[in-house]
């Protein structure tokens, strides 16, 4: 702030050091910005511009910085500032289905895990998106994996049951991985779940960890005699 920067040209004087010649970061006065000039103030390496630029844009709800921010999704080279601008779009309900598309197979993990998030919100009405979702099961990023799998009883069953078991098998015990999953099984999926745990491999080779909750939100939602008849 304003005070802080006082101080430290004050300090400067005080030791006898040339305040003009400190490397400051030019001041931007945000409060006087609108549209696209306050949008492009989200693709800066200065984590408290982005935030400030972010907040003002929603204070005002302001329309005009949509165009910007859209692009900057596409564009931009900083990772963080792609995701930031994802989520202002999201929080101003703008994320259009090409945009986010192009958010799930972004470079950056960040990008993509709440590209996933915000996809989960939209996904019964955009079965377009379903396909580019369920591309992110094999993602090398474990907490783009645990999105997905949040979000995954969205799906319908015969193509959410093969990713949640596989996201299972290959948790390695991870909890957070495990809870995810567990979270998505419902009364419409979980025998498939078991069923696909079941094809994929031994049962024997899997841990505790990933088979009991599986076996238990089965053996809750559905009739116990028509889970052993299926499976």
């Amino acid at each position: 702030n304003a005070d802080l920067r006082a101080a430290i040209l004050r300090d400067s004087n005080l030791r006898g050091a040339d305040p003009t010649a400190a490397n400051l970061t030019p001041w931007i006065r945000l409060d006087q910005r609108r549209g696209a000039q306050l949008a492009d103030a989200l693709d800066s390496p200065n984590g408290w511009q982005r935030d400030m630029a972010m907040q003002l844009i929603l204070w005002r709800n302001d329309r005009e910085a949509i165009p910007s921010l859209q692009s900057q999704v596409r564009t931009s080279s900083r990772s963080w500032t792609r995701l930031q601008a994802l989520v202002t779009l999201d929080a101003l309900g703008e994320c259009p289905v090409d945009l986010l598309r192009t958010a799930l197979s972004d470079p950056a993990p960040e990008v993509r895990r709440h590209a996933l998030r915000i996809a989960g919100a939209q996904i019964r009405q955009q079965p377009v998106l379903e396909q580019d979702c369920l591309a992110r099961s094999s993602d090398t990023d474990s907490q783009v994996r645990l999105q997905l799998a949040l979000i995954l009883g969205e799906l319908p069953a015969r193509n959410a049951a093969p990713v949640l078991a596989q996201i299972a098998r290959r948790a390695g015990g991870d909890p957070f991985l495990l809870g995810a999953v567990a979270s998505s099984l419902h009364a419409g999926n979980s025998t498939e779940v078991l069923q696909a745990l079941i094809q994929t491999g031994s049962v024997d080779e899997l841990s505790p960890l990933v088979v009991q909750p599986v076996v238990k939100s089965a053996l809750a939602f559905a009739n116990e005699s028509r889970m052993i008849g299926e499976l």
